[in-house]
């Protein structure tokens, strides 16, 4: 179930990306679209959102955790990175990780560490309850929509 939980996470960190591509390809063949086909694309687009909502709300009610702090568990796994670095491997923007952070050393599981050679620099690994929690996430049975098993 872990390798599907990763599977899941790269959906959701792609999902930026596939929509840039489908509303570029919406531009460009607009005029080779009817409507119906472009109305298709969007609500099959909505569905994927409302389907990987659900995925966050099992997380969030089993683990009291949202998509993008448990992405960044899972990103933090067994090594230490910056906030740059979190963001790029989770998908997110700079000012959402710094939410993210906060909220997970807020909670205990993640905390922050100087760099070793240069004490500017700020790095962030998980606690030793982070470390826990990460592992029942990858662990963790996701219920997953019949829309998302198709893209997995």
């Amino acid at each position: 179930m872990a390798i599907l939980f990763y599977f899941f996470i790269n959906i959701f960190h792609w999902k930026l990306f596939i929509l840039e591509i489908i509303i570029l390809s919406l531009h460009q063949n607009r005029s080779k679209m009817n409507d119906t086909q472009r109305s298709n694309c969007i609500c099959t687009l909505r569905n994927i959102y409302k389907a990987i909502g659900e995925c966050e709300q099992q997380l969030i009610q089993e683990f009291g955790l949202n998509l993008n702090e448990a992405m960044t568990l899972c990103t933090l796994n067994k090594q230490s990175l910056c906030a740059s670095e979190i963001a790029e491997a989770a998908g997110m923007q700079c000012s959402q990780t710094s939410k993210v952070i906060k909220s997970l050393e807020d909670k205990g599981l993640l905390e922050r560490q100087l760099g070793k050679s240069d004490k500017r620099n700020m790095f962030f690994v998980l606690t030793e309850t982070g470390d826990k929690v990460q592992k029942q996430i990858t662990g963790y049975q996701l219920c997953v929509p019949e829309i998302l098993k198709l893209l997995i």
